[in-house]
């Protein structure tokens, strides 16, 4: 899996010059080993070729448009946080799709524990003039041109599109695709009808001179998912670099949509009628792309549920996305008006928080005080986790009075319907 901290400290000078930045070369070497960039100017050049060639990920990284693919170093994505994978809408010119499903596209947007999420990606396939109007429309996104290679040519004449850098791809002549890609500095789909076609052609564009590769396979969904999962233990495991590229896969509906994006396909390709049904496939890829280090956490401070005023109930939890999601549901199916006040404790969960000293009284009191609630609500009483009961005391000195609530959050609509306002 690479070099060890060791390893690339015997290949350095070990003249601690610190022309690299660092105090030592070892210190420099273990930022290489953790996978992070660096450079050595006076390493010999036998030494500085295993170097690169040992510490570069297995899957190499890929620019589409803004965005940035592959660079992954480990195998699952529980260890290390990896780049997201794009999901793409296609619009088929040639099927009478064009600017308006762009625009929806563009538009469509939701926003999930804090975090924006869109449609990354267009894929414009065509073969008639209409090909071109839809590449200029949908040019300020980040694009996959799927055309014969003509039309893929005049694409790529409009200033515009060619700037996006778009991922091309085409049933035509591999070759010609090749030297397109090359010649305008864009990255290539390379598609094979079985494994081993989209290794050979991997070695083909490599030694063609392309840079950024993504590979494919023309399959069933059974067989497609066996090759992400394949592709991947092959680069990452195996170290073999024609298949150390990010991948791509067609998907027809919903269910497979939702395995490649969990088989770590990193372009994930639909038809343009899934597009009002995206908001669970986002929030899956937020789900999985969430960094393993970093709970999923909510933005802190005041939420109004149910459209509450004077009287209503207001209830304390913390921001960790998952308790905050359950939370605000029983709230909202409760019917009843409330303000539910979201303690900052770093993305912890209530009992989590509560051990590690994050969800105290103190804090508790501060989060209260900040959010101007008690002036909205007009009484001081709080309802606060029941997990957490040994807080009550702390949290009345500082002149609330508080209700400690369930223990599971479901029994929050019964809590509520018997207390009515708060008077």
């Amino acid at each position: 899996m690479g070099l060890t901290a060791l390893e690339i400290y015997k290949l350095l000078p070990r003249t601690n010059c610190r022309k690299c930045g660092f105090s030592t070369c070892l210190a420099f070497a273990m930022q290489l080993a953790s996978g992070k960039p660096g450079a050595c100017p006076d390493i010999a050049a036998e030494s500085r070729e295993r170097l690169e060639n040992e510490t570069r990920p297995p899957i190499a990284e890929v620019r589409v448009g803004t965005h940035t693919i592959g660079g992954d170093t480990a195998l699952y994505r529980h260890e290390k946080k990896l780049n997201p994978c794009l999901l793409c809408i296609t619009v088929d010119t040639d099927a009478g799709e064009g600017m308006e499903l762009i625009d929806r596209t563009a538009a469509l947007h939701y926003v999930r524990a804090g975090e924006e999420m869109r449609v990354d990606m267009v894929r414009v396939k065509g073969s008639g003039s209409r090909f071109l109007e839809a590449a200029v429309h949908a040019s300020g996104m980040a694009l996959m041109l799927d055309a014969p290679m003509e039309r893929l040519e005049k694409a790529l004449a409009i200033e515009s599109v060619a700037a996006g850098k778009p991922l091309l791809a085409t049933d035509g002549d591999f070759k010609e695709l090749c030297a397109l890609a090359k010649r305008h500095g864009c990255p290539l789909l390379v598609e094979g009808d079985s494994m081993e076609q989209t290794k050979e052609r991997a070695s083909v564009a490599a030694a063609e001179g392309v840079a950024d590769v993504v590979l494919s396979l023309k399959a069933t969904e059974r067989e497609r998912l066996h090759f992400l999962t394949a592709v991947r233990r092959l680069a990452v495991i195996g170290r073999d670099r024609d298949m150390g590229h990010p991948t791509l896969a067609m998907a027809g509906d919903f269910t497979a949509a939702a395995m490649a994006v969990a088989a770590h396909a990193s372009i994930v390709v639909m038809p343009g009628k899934m597009l009002e049904r995206l908001e669970p496939l986002l929030a899956l890829k937020q789900a999985i792309y969430s960094d393993p280090q970093k709970p999923l956490q909510m933005r802190p401070g005041l939420y109004e549920i149910n459209g509450p005023g004077p009287g209503s109930r207001v209830i304390v939890t913390t921001n960790f996305s998952l308790t905050f999601h359950t939370v605000s549901g029983d709230i909202e199916a409760s019917k009843a008006p409330a303000y539910l006040v979201v303690v900052d404790t770093e993305g912890q969960s209530v009992l989590t928080s509560f051990a590690s000293e994050k969800l105290t009284a103190e804090r508790i009191c501060k989060a209260i005080r900040d959010s101007g609630v008690m002036e909205r609500a007009g009484h001081n009483e709080v309802i606060i986790p029941g997990l957490v009961p040994a807080l009550k005391g702390d949290i009345e000195a500082c002149g609330l009075r508080v209700t400690v609530g369930p223990r599971n959050s479901s029994k929050l609509k019964a809590l509520l319907a018997s207390g009515g306002e708060v008077r």
